[in-house]
């Protein structure tokens, strides 16, 4: 969950801002933080407040977020309006950035009351926004730049990687100190290229915003100028949001631009000129209505509760609500910054933290149930029991693997499922083997003591199908096929099982040194000693063998003993 930290009269003061009424005590404001799933975490007493943000909630990531949400929540008073002025700035939107990064929006903020503690809880929401909701910058970035060092209209495009040079932020620890650099120099040389180039691997023509005198703003999504830096004593804040999700990038130019009006700006809106000749008028700060029926919502939180507290409990989390359709039904608006609540359900979920989580009723279930385990946790529990028993050490390792490092497919490979959106490479392919994961371990403790001997059970991903497995590796100076022959057979057993084996060929395992296991005349997996090429390449300077094993094929070929 992000952590969010800020001193507690900054908060103060910005309730104080918004409030109708005096402010109550300070231990019934983090209580009420307790109360909305934004909990305190640390010192209660302190300057400084800690809180851990839910993730599904951008808006608390910031203490202007915060305090916009308190102010409801405490019955302060009613959630605020954003009203944006009639743009006085254009952004054109060039056709070149269609093919790289096609997302933009804009928004002002005038008069902004920036000093250094304000300058860095903006740049730590921004961040906080660029590595969470816009998954490191790859769905959304954010640029932050002074309005009064640009001259209008601002120009969204993307160029060769030699077309322009401009000064980067934070180059002075770069070799011959802070200078302009070419794109290509940025992605090269720069910490912020190197860590967020891969964005845009295969562009021939690289994102960059400029103003109507060829200043460069930014080079999304990787680094702003030094041309429009903001300062303290910056009064007016130009906040571009770039992307290849729309509603990614909507979400953190309103968001932003919440935040700097909660700080005492006026927010100004841009006006956008597209590619296809179209154009609006940015950011949308638009309240969204749905209906709720207040059936539903009192079935799933068992509260029975008239429309008039349905509704009042839903103004506590920021909504507005009306009662319609002889009070079965409740019209309910919700706020520009609340990007989560996506259907009704969502809307019931914040009645319920309305109402207090504590005065819902607690009723048993209606519907006695047994438990039972699912198919394949027993053959599960017996193997792992066995394994232990061997002396092997459980491991939970990641389901999310580097698409290059599952092999190519063919041979007897299936091809891995990839990730759409990966947050990183190393996690771009859901892993269809165990054992590179296991021998991922042993590479990681060459420094430990031997011999080592690890296993897991978890699910594969094959053909577009969960595939349970069981999975062992061990190292040590008394590793050899037979050693594993053994082991791999003392676990068949525990399910039941007599093995049969049959060579077998291929990686990770020497050839000779291998074989196809069956039961039943069902083939399991396969087991073997570990090739030289691939200690190798662990890093592994001691014999390793190992086997993986499907636990479909194991329920297939037999069932275990029964009570088991």
């Amino acid at each position: 969950m992000p952590v969010v930290s800020f001193s507690y009269g900054r908060l103060e003061a910005l309730l104080a801002r918004a409030a109708k009424r005096p402010l109550p005590p300070r231990e019934d404001v983090l209580a009420a933080l307790d109360d909305m799933g934004c909990p305190v975490d640390g010192p209660r007493d302190g300057a400084q407040v800690t809180v851990e943000a839910l993730m599904n909630r951008p808006d608390l990531f910031s203490p202007e977020g915060v305090a916009r949400a308190l102010v409801p929540f405490l019955r302060l008073g009613p959630a605020p309006d954003y009203a944006a002025r009639p743009p006085t700035l254009e952004l054109h939107i060039d056709t070149a950035v269609e093919a790289v990064r096609p997302v933009m929006v804009a928004a002002l903020a005038r008069g902004v009351p920036l000093d250094d503690e304000g300058l860095a809880q903006l740049i730590d929401a921004q961040e906080k926004l660029d590595l969470t909701y816009g998954r490191r910058r790859t769905r959304a970035s954010i640029g932050l730049h002074d309005a009064g060092r640009l001259v209008g209209p601002i120009t969204y495009t993307a160029r060769p990687p030699d077309a322009f040079s401009f000064t980067p932020l934070g180059g002075d620890d770069l070799p011959g100190g802070a200078r302009p650099l070419t794109m290509r120099e940025v992605l090269a040389l720069h910490p912020k290229g190197r860590e967020y180039g891969h964005i845009l691997e295969g562009a021939d023509r690289f994102p960059l915003l400029v103003d109507a005198e060829g200043t460069v703003l930014s080079m999304p999504p990787i680094i702003n100028g030094t041309a429009t830096a903001l300062t303290p004593g910056t009064r007016d804040v130009l906040l571009d949001v770039t992307g290849t999700a729309r509603g990614a990038v909507e979400a953190a130019a309103r968001l932003l631009s919440m935040a700097l009006a909660d700080r005492g700006g006026t927010i100004e809106a841009v006006a956008v000129r597209r590619p296809d000749g179209s154009s609006s008028v940015e950011p949308d700060l638009a309240w969204r209505e749905r209906p709720l029926d207040l059936a539903m919502a009192r079935r799933l939180t068992g509260a029975r509760i008239d429309a008039g507290e349905s509704a009042g409990a839903l103004e506590r989390l920021g909504h507005r609500a009306r009662v319609e359709a002889g009070g079965t039904r409740l019209l309910v608006a919700t706020p520009p910054w609340r990007f989560d609540v996506l259907h009704a359900v969502d809307l019931v979920e914040d009645l319920a933290v309305g109402i207090g989580y504590g005065d819902l009723p607690a009723a048993m279930p209606g519907l006695p149930t047994v438990g039972a385990h699912l198919p394949g946790a027993s053959a599960a529990r017996r193997l792992r029991l066995c394994l232990i028993g061997l002396g092997f050490l459980e491991l939970a390792t990641l389901s999310l693997r580097d698409a290059t490092e599952e092999g190519a497919p063919g041979a007897g490979q299936p091809a891995p499922a990839r990730v759409a959106n990966p947050v990183t490479l190393e996690h771009s392919a859901v892993r269809t083997r165990l054992l590179p994961s296991l021998l991922g371990v042993l590479k990681a403790n060459t420094s430990r003591d031997l011999p080592q001997a690890v296993f897991e059970i978890a699910d594969v991903v094959v053909g577009g199908r969960n595939d349970p497995r069981v999975a062992a590796a061990y190292v040590g100076t008394d590793a050899s096929f037979s050693r594993l022959k053994g082991l791999g057979a003392a676990v068949l057993s525990a399910a039941g099982l007599e093995a049969t084996m049959a060579p077998d060929d291929g990686p990770p395992f020497m050839i000779g040194r291998a074989a196809a296991v069956a039961c039943g005349g069902v083939a399991v997996g396969r087991i073997g000693e570990v090739a030289p090429d691939v200690l190798a390449s662990l890093g592994l300077a001691h014999p390793a063998g190992a086997f993986e094993f499907r636990l479909r094929a194991i329920e297939q070929a037999g069932p275990g003993p029964a009570g088991n």
